[in-house]
């Protein structure tokens, strides 16, 4: 057939799909649908398109019939081809069109996330693809490895630019992390401590413990008071946080008083002592008053006028009595011719 019809031909792949029985790369399945202007030559009668592997090297001719687009399956998505179109009369046929190449992209994801377009896409050469790789809720980007390479960094989109040949592109999801940041002051734990990554919607609970002879006194979480609990749990997390607990030494009670009136103890009535603390106790009688006697816990002390609790371990009870203080009158008659009442030593 003799080549005379001289209008040229654009061709442009306006489709290319891979059905799902096909979704490894490399597997014969892909298929390309083309599209291309009519020719303006009356004497046209249809069209033929060829391809190959091979620039300029077309094995394989489709008769497209009178029509501008065409199918073409039982294409490997792991190879480029390159695609020409001819116009034909009865006896003529056109030259080739310039020439277009197709490579395929194979995008694949996991079920924790999708990435777009999915599956096999193709790119004309030199054309550009952009993918989109989104995590479903709960979860972040994995690995997103291209041609089998892993890429540092990965983002959201990942751009191929300037294609010149067949690629894969696949990506993975993982879990998405929160820190919960656990801390305590001196006097006792919080665990676990530091740092602690929990998955998105999980679960983490903390416990605070006192060290012996102290007790906690507040826990913080995310900078407010949730009260002197021993533990605290974080539930469906969604974000980060931060748990501190603080502690104080145990504390007891020392109660003061006087019985009856006379003087004074200081401090009076019921103090709090630390664990370990030390409290003096001063006693001190009013005019005309002495001190009669100190007992502490119970049990005599002394006519004392201080008194020290040292190094704290329990609660006690100190209570000061007072009496008048004493003196002495000695009365007697000189001589005779009467008396004196009473006589002697009074007190």
């Amino acid at each position: 057939m003799s080549r005379y019809i001289g209008y040229a031909i654009t061709i442009l792949i306006i489709s290319l799909v891979l059905p799902m029985i096909a979704a490894a790369a490399g597997v014969l399945g892909s298929q390309a649908t083309l599209a291309w202007n009519a020719s303006s030559d009356s004497s046209v009668t249809g069209y033929y398109v060829y391809y190959g592997t091979q620039s300029g090297n077309y094995q394989t001719k489709v008769d497209a019939g009178d029509s501008t687009t065409c199918l073409v399956t039982g294409l490997s998505s792991a190879q480029t081809y390159y695609f020409s179109v001819t116009a034909h009369s009865a006896s003529a046929e056109s030259p080739y069109s310039q020439e277009l190449s197709c490579n395929f992209i194979t995008a694949q994801s996991d079920a924790n996330g999708q990435i777009t377009p999915s599956g096999v896409t193709a790119v004309a050469g030199g054309g550009s693809q952009t993918y989109s790789i989104v995590p479903n809720p709960g979860y972040q980007i994995g690995t997103v490895t291209v041609d089998g390479q892993q890429v540092a960094n990965p983002t959201s989109s990942y751009s191929f630019s300037s294609v010149s040949g067949c690629h894969t592109i696949a990506a993975t999801f993982v879990p998405s992390t929160y820190t919960i940041t656990a801390g305590s002051q001196a006097g006792g734990t919080i665990s676990p401590p530091g740092a602690v990554s929990v998955n998105a919607g999980a679960n983490q609970t903390f416990t605070i413990s006192p060290s012996a002879n102290y007790q906690i006194s507040d826990v913080q979480v995310d900078g407010a008071s949730v009260g002197a609990v021993s533990s605290y749990a974080f539930s469906n997390v969604t974000a980060n946080h931060s748990i501190t607990a603080s502690f104080t030494p145990v504390q007891y009670s020392i109660t003061a008083s006087v019985q009856g009136s006379g003087g004074t103890i200081s401090p009076s009535g019921t103090s709090s002592v630390s664990y370990g603390s030390s409290a003096t106790y001063t006693i001190t009688p009013a005019t005309g008053y002495q001190i009669s006697s100190v007992v502490v816990d119970g049990a005599s002390a002394g006519a004392v006028s201080s008194y020290a609790f040292t190094s704290v371990t329990a609660s006690h009870s100190i209570t000061a009595s007072f009496t008048p203080v004493q003196y002495s009158i000695s009365a007697s008659v000189q001589g005779s011719g009467g008396t004196i009442s009473p006589s002697g030593t009074s007190s």
